[in-house]
C-alpha cells in the first residue's frame, strides 16, 4: 500500500511536475502538471535550461536498476524473508536509489502545452563503473559556447 508512503522518494510512481509563473513577480502560478515522460524507474533532480533560441531543455536522472537496501531490522513485515543473519534487505514496495541515467528532453511548441520530445540518455549509469548519476546544479554556458552540466556519482 503506497498510500501511506506519500512522503517517501524512490517509489516506482515518482514523477516530475512543471508549473509556470503567470506574472512577472512570480506570485501566481499555473497548476502543476506531470511532465509526460515514459520511465521505468524513479525520476530525480530536474534541471530546466532555456537555450539562446528560446527552447526549453529538461534534464533529469532516471533510476535504472538499483534498489535501495535498508537495515534488515527495518523490514515492514517481520520475519525478514532473507533470514536473521541478513544485514540488509529490500522493503516492499521497493524503493529506487537516487540517480541512474542522465536524460534530456526538449519542449515542443509552447511550454504551457506540456508537450515534450522523446527523452534521450546523455550519460548512462552503465558508464564509469555502473555508478548512478544525479544532476547537481544548473547548466552553465562556457565562453566557448559549450554547456557544462555538473553531476555527482
Amino acid at each position: 500500500n503506497t498510500g501511506m508512503r506519500l512522503g517517501v522518494e524512490g517509489l516506482d510512481a515518482q514523477h516530475l511536475l512543471i508549473s509556470m509563473s503567470k506574472d512577472q513577480s512570480g506570485k501566481k502560478w499555473t497548476i502543476p502538471q506531470k511532465v509526460p515522460l515514459r520511465n521505468k524507474g524513479s525520476l530525480w533532480s530536474p534541471v530546466l535550461f532555456v537555450d539562446p533560441a528560446g527552447r526549453l531543455w529538461f534534464f533529469y536522472s532516471e533510476s535504472t536498476g538499483c534498489r535501495r537496501a535498508v537495515r534488515c531490522k527495518a523490514c515492514p513485515v517481520p520475519p525478514c524473508i532473507n533470514g536473521p543473519e541478513t544485514e540488509l534487505c529490500h522493503p516492499e514496495p521497493s524503493l529506487w536509489v537516487p540517480g541512474g541515467d542522465i536524460k534530456v528532453t526538449t519542449s515542443v511548441g509552447k511550454v504551457s502545452d506540456n508537450v515534450w520530445r522523446p527523452a534521450r540518455t546523455i550519460l548512462p549509469q552503465s558508464s564509469d563503473g555502473g555508478i548512478p548519476k544525479v544532476i547537481s546544479n544548473r547548466v552553465t554556458v562556457l565562453s566557448s559556447g559549450e554547456w557544462l552540466l555538473p553531476f555527482w556519482r
